[in-house]
């Protein structure tokens, strides 16, 4: 699964890089790596067209909006088997 963080515009400012930190914390790996179970690709992207409702996170073509880090473990756990 690709997970792209918008770290543009309005996103950034609504604390979107406190997200991309909590999904390399949980996920122990950087932005543009795999993790080590080749599961996620975490990266970062543009506006996804939803700023009003940021942050935004879109894993392949799911999005998640208004994420704070306390929501990022369940999205992660929703894509694990």
């Amino acid at each position: 699964y690709e997970i792209k963080i918008c770290t543009d515009g309005r996103c950034a400012s609504k604390a979107a890089l406190s997200v991309l930190q909590e999904f390399e914390s949980i996920l122990d790996v950087q932005k543009g790596q795999v993790t080590k179970d080749n599961l996620f690709l975490l990266n970062t992207c543009q506006c996804l067209h939803q700023c009003a409702k940021g942050p935004n996170v879109i894993i392949n073509d799911r999005l998640y909006s208004q994420v704070t880090p306390s929501m990022v473990n369940k999205i992660i756990r929703d894509f694990r088997p």
